[in-house]
């Protein structure tokens, strides 16, 4: 037969897989004397852990040069994962790119960024990168990190912060927070995480400022958990360079051009405070003006007519 749907299916326990690691499928004709060989398809392992699920039509590929091979297979691959291992999630901390600029939130500063840095929580271990030297909305980090992690339900966070002006108080940005299941099938992901409010600003200490209301930004990671006892899987390289010249361009922008799209007017967030009362009474003497001045032309049109 030239096409058949046999519905079959099977299940595998993959002890130790190497970045070599592949589902190999061949195809048979039953023949009583030798069956015949049709073809195959081999499928890196590293795929099907990566994508999770596998449901595509095959071109049949020859396994040597006297194989005479045509045709297609369709396979379905379902990977599931076994009991979870503890293991180690590293994380690499390049940058972080869009923060909003600190006169678009402070009145009384002239500084075109922050001395940003990031932390990093997984269950109770954390890690802090180190401020930047220079003043930036897209700072440059290019750190990395080695985490413990014991529970499948763990969720590993990465927070933006920077240091006050007046070296008194620490400002949070925004955090962007991966669930341990996105690296459970040990593939890095390696990508932009947007910065969101989260409710880490309900439990900020005495000494730290929440300016996540004014989120804007994205972070630059790259997380890889491996279990104990084996290796990590090789993935595609980051281009660091390439990640530092885009945000040293970004910076050298014009900040107000770049953010005119985007501007925030908020009250002077020196303190913390966001003051209602300030805020209703510039807004009742901002519509009382028009009234005095009715008021001052109606004295100045009854004065003219007593003179009259």
């Amino acid at each position: 037969v030239s096409t058949q749907s046999t519905g079959d299916s099977a299940s595998y326990v993959v002890d130790k897989i190497t970045e070599k690691t592949k589902i190999l499928m061949t195809l048979w004709n039953d023949n009583k004397l030798k069956d015949d060989f049709l073809g195959q398809v081999p499928i890196p392992i590293e795929r099907v852990m990566r994508e999770g699920h596998v449901d595509e039509r095959f071109e049949l590929q020859k396994r040597s040069e006297k194989s005479n091979v045509a045709g297609t297979v369709h396979l379905r691959i379902s990977w599931i994962s076994g009991p979870f291992k503890s293991g180690n999630v590293v994380v690499n901390l390049y940058g972080c790119r869009g923060l909003v600029p600190p006169q678009k939130l402070f009145r009384k500063t002239s500084e075109d960024g922050y001395s940003a840095y990031c932390k990093v929580e997984l269950d109770p271990i954390k890690y802090q990168s180190k401020p930047t030297k220079t003043k930036t909305c897209n700072p440059f980090w290019n750190e990395s990190c080695k985490l413990r992690v014991t529970k499948e339900q763990s969720v590993l966070i990465v927070s933006v912060w920077s240091e006050d002006f007046g070296k008194i108080n620490d400002y949070f940005h925004g955090d962007c927070r991966i669930p341990m299941s996105k690296l459970l099938n040990r593939q890095p992901i390696a990508d932009w995480f947007e910065i969101t409010k989260s409710s880490k600003s309900s439990k900020l200490g005495q000494d730290e400022i929440d300016l996540s209301g004014f989120v804007r930004g994205e972070v630059y990671i790259r997380a890889q958990y491996t279990p104990d006892g084996e290796n990590a899987l090789s993935g595609a390289d980051v281009d660091v360079s390439k990640i530092q010249d885009l945000l040293n361009s970004y910076q050298s922008a014009d900040l107000k051009q770049s953010s005119s799209n985007n501007e925030i007017t908020a009250a002077d967030l020196e303190n913390n405070e966001t003051n209602d009362s300030e805020t209703n009474s510039v807004k009742s003497t901002q519509s009382e003006k028009p009234k005095k001045e009715k008021k001052e032309k109606r004295k100045k049109k009854d004065k003219k007519d007593k003179k009259d």
